[in-house]
């Protein structure tokens, strides 16, 4: 067998060699990485859309508590975060607190049934229970109370804001980490 053949005989292998294998491998990576990186932000994106969908749907029934419970319900005393009312519609009249603080909104009753409204005070005491937390960054009550003269029914107007992360700091998609539900009660007059 002489030199040529042997040349001959080499170049009919069908192989690859270390470079070609090198490439291939460092471009599968690539492309492994490019994927577990999209699905990575998709499972992200999900998490985060369920975590936020859900302190939605609580604010949302803490909401609907609270604009059935003013209708009947004459406003004591308001602020931006907190509200005091004394609520007519129960068989046993109450005083009612609702009040967010921390990252939660907390409402209370007064213990006994309360004969009078007047007893409806800061210094009655009061049964709390959380209706809703973790991501509720905001929880605003905004009152416009009822008048005779000139006639104006008043109204109640709660508003909260629910975030993707506490205190909606550090969140990646800006406002649409974001979500705003809002509601508007009118006040009957108890009086």
């Amino acid at each position: 067998m002489n030199i040529p053949d042997r040349k001959r005989n080499n170049a009919k292998k069908n192989g690859f060699t270390l470079i070609e294998v090198l490439v291939s491998i460092f471009i599968f990576s690539l492309l492994m990485i490019v994927t577990f990186d999209f699905f990575s932000s998709s499972v992200f994106g999900y998490r985060n859309s369920k975590a936020i969908q859900k302190d939605l749907e609580s604010a949302q029934y803490a909401m609907n508590i609270m604009t059935k419970t003013l209708r009947t319900s004459k406003v004591i005393d308001s602020s931006s975060s907190m509200i005091r009312i004394y609520d007519y519609s129960r068989k046993t009249e109450k005083c009612i607190v609702y009040r967010f603080a921390g990252n939660k909104l907390v409402s209370g009753s007064s213990n006994v049934a309360d004969t009078e409204e007047t007893l409806c005070t800061p210094a009655l005491s009061i049964q709390t229970k959380e209706m809703a937390t973790n991501y509720i960054n905001k929880f605003e009550f905004s009152v416009m109370p009822s008048s005779a003269d000139p006639k104006v029914v008043g109204r109640v107007t709660i508003s909260a804001e629910v975030c993707a992360t506490l205190n909606c700091a550090g969140t990646v998609y800006g406002e649409k980490d974001v979500a705003r539900i809002q509601s508007t009660v009118s006040l009957r007059n108890m009086e």
